[in-house]
């Protein structure tokens, strides 16, 4: 029986419905301030901005399912880059409700730029195919200043990305109206937080 028969594929439905106050602030608010406090640290606790077991795990499944060609690593891959975004989205509802609170200051986002060490070290987890595919874009051309895809000269404007979203780079004009962040997945984005004074 595969994992889409198995209900596997949407445990993290149940979960969710028990606890929605961990993906709505306004429903965080209602709750005891105390309790919800703890909570709050506890999910950033091991927001360190490395990235999560989600994204890991989304990257190997993505490469696999392009390798492979098999239904089961394409639904996996789909499953953790869901697992991903609602894991991103408890880690911002949780720093949100502590700096609401003045428990919590948030630093701006570190921004990768496009083909630079720390962006390829990004796309590796996320895009580990896309990755190897762009080192060869730009050791074929002999350039950097060019398309992440294909190599073209790229459009005037490009997606930068942070360290806790997939970096999308330069990009052609074919890629123009791309969403900036497909899926909205990331690592939870809390490595630009700190505590406050509360």
């Amino acid at each position: 029986m595969g994992a889409d028969h198995s209900g596997y594929l949407s445990v993290w439905q149940i979960e969710k419905a028990k606890n929605p106050w961990q993906y709505d602030l306004a429903l965080m608010d209602a709750a005891a301030t105390e309790e919800i406090a703890e909570y709050c640290w506890s999910v950033l606790a091991n927001e360190d901005g490395s990235p999560n077991r989600y994204i890991i795990n989304r990257g190997t499944y993505s490469l696999l399912a392009r390798r492979h060609n098999l239904n089961f690593f394409a639904h996996m891959a789909d499953l953790y880059e869901h697992l991903a975004t609602l894991h991103r989205q408890r880690v911002t509802v949780a720093a949100e409700w502590l700096e609401a609170h003045g428990h919590l200051h948030v630093k701006q986002p570190t921004v990768l730029l496009p083909h630079s060490a720390a962006w390829f070290a990004a796309l590796e987890v996320w895009e580990p195919a896309q990755a190897m595919m762009t080192r060869r874009v730009i050791q074929m051309t002999g350039r950097t200043d060019i398309c992440s895809v294909c190599g073209d000269d790229p459009v005037k404007r490009h997606r930068n990305g942070t360290p806790d979203r997939r970096p999308i780079g330069t990009l052609c004009c074919a890629w123009r109206d791309a969403p900036d962040q497909p899926g909205e997945a990331g690592r939870g984005g809390a490595a630009g937080l700190s505590r406050g004074p509360g």
